[in-house]
């Protein structure tokens, strides 16, 4: 079993397509088992999402509508 220190660390390579298929086991076992690095995990792939969607905008700002947006998949995905 990988502690919180080794799971957050494969959260991240996770993100970037890195995980073995054993890495991404013991990853998806400690999540199973743990709720805090199951949050972690969870508020990482909002982050991911938000910033992936802001990229992919070509404009500076977020227009009002996007900004109320972003703010209700927040509070509907951190807030339990």
């Amino acid at each position: 079993m990988i502690n919180c220190k080794e799971a957050t660390d494969l959260i991240s390579k996770k993100e970037e397509k890195k995980l073995s298929a054993q890495q991404n086991i013991k990853l998806l076992f400690h999540l199973f088992l743990c709720r805090v690095c199951n949050f972690f995990y969870k508020q990482n792939n909002v982050i991911i999402s938000s910033v992936s969607l802001l990229n992919k905008k070509s404009t500076t700002s977020l227009s009002k509508e996007e900004k109320e947006q972003m703010v209700e998949v927040l509070e509907k995905e951190l807030i339990p």
